[in-house]
């Protein structure tokens, strides 16, 4: 019988791997019931893949919020620069979000 030097380690599916090969299942689902929010809501989901797209004037997307964030507050905290119209906010955690402004002039007071 071998041994196995002391050096060196065997990484088994079942060990570090399958929490990876697990999340990933989880991952994949999230993004499509995104996708089909999106597309729901009437976003193209063209803008966020083709650099040339043109971009919309009266949205943002906002990103890396904390998770948990509600829509309310988030709504709270934007029209202080302007009038909305969407807020748009994926359920399961996502922490990114678009907000639509009814005037192209107030999007840019928010940079």
């Amino acid at each position: 019988m071998t041994k196995e030097p002391k050096d060196f380690a065997f990484v088994t599916f079942e060990t570090k791997g399958s929490v990876a090969v697990r999340v990933a299942p989880g991952e994949t689902q999230l993004v499509q019931e995104v996708q089909r929010f999106l597309l729901h809501n009437e976003v193209s989901l063209d803008s966020f893949s083709q650099a040339t797209a043109e971009q919309s004037k009266t949205m943002i997307l906002a990103k890396n919020l904390p998770a948990g964030t509600l829509a309310a507050e988030l709504r709270e905290t934007f029209s202080h620069f302007g009038s909305l119209g969407r807020v748009l906010l994926p359920k399961g955690g996502v922490t990114t979000i678009i907000v639509e402004f009814l005037e192209p002039l107030e999007v840019h007071r928010v940079f």
